[in-house]
């Protein structure tokens, strides 16, 4: 994982084999691949619920941010 402030110029791929702590993380990870068309991966084992309910927690918070944004 590369570190807060390290800013990598051409990303336009990011696959985490270790899950997001928390929000601040999961944004800081996502942020790296800021292309349009860039993809971000979460490998996470298939009865992880209770990081697909923090996923989606994240996804909705996401989502009102950039509300409140534009």
């Amino acid at each position: 994982m590369v570190d807060e402030g390290i800013d990598i110029p051409i990303c336009n791929l990011i696959i985490r084999y270790d899950v997001p702590t928390d929000f601040r993380a999961y944004v800081q990870s996502k942020g790296r691949a800021r292309h349009n068309l860039s993809s971000y991966l979460i490998l996470v084992e298939n009865d992880d619920e209770d990081f697909l309910k923090k996923y989606h927690q994240y996804k909705d918070t996401e989502k009102k941010l950039k509300q409140v944004s534009n």
